[in-house]
């Protein structure tokens, strides 16, 4: 079990707050608000600015327009649920102010995935990682459990199956 002086060297400040890069929020800001537009009001989109876009949103909203409902409706189902995921990220990041936690929220709902993921790259991750139910299980003894398992298995050409297999719990015990 880690310190406690280890388990808080983890979190960041509890008012802690950054936001995307400009570029990211015009371009994640822009792709919502076309697809709004194209998915209620497509008489409002000046068509002559799309440039790359045009023949891709001519077809969109003109021949199908119930994909461009499906694509707008989905995009703003995931960014609902990212916006509810960062708040627990928030959490487990150690922010508990509860303005930074709003913020959190309403900058992950409209830019989406590169607001959670400057939460997520904030959270310093553990040293290290061990199995419950063993305490000097690391991750060298399960290379060589793998590395012992695939010599026991012998596959033939015809059926691929295996010829022997060994008793996993004693190779389990012999390498911990």
């Amino acid at each position: 079990m880690p310190d406690r002086d280890d388990d808080r060297s983890r979190y960041v400040s509890p008012s802690f707050f950054v936001t995307p890069a400009p570029f990211t929020c015009l371009l994640v800001g822009g792709g919502m608000l076309l697809c709004h537009l194209a998915c209620y009001s497509p008489h409002l989109v000046p068509e002559n600015y799309l440039f790359v876009l045009k023949p891709f949103y001519n077809y969109v909203v003109h021949t199908k327009p119930i994909l461009i409902q499906i694509i707008y409706h989905g995009a703003l189902m995931v960014h609902i649920a990212e916006a509810l995921y960062s708040v627990r990220s928030t959490l487990q990041c150690g922010v508990t102010d509860g303005v930074a936690r709003f913020k959190w929220f309403m900058q992950t709902l409209l830019f989406g995935v590169f607001s959670l993921t400057l939460i997520k790259g904030n959270l310093k991750p553990k040293t290290t990682w061990r199995f419950p139910f063993r305490s000097d299980f690391s991750v060298r003894a399960v290379v060589l459990l793998i590395q012992r398992n695939l010599s026991h298995f012998v596959w033939t050409r015809q059926n691929c199956s295996i010829v022997s297999e060994p008793d996993f719990w004693s190779l389990l015990t012999d390498v911990c």
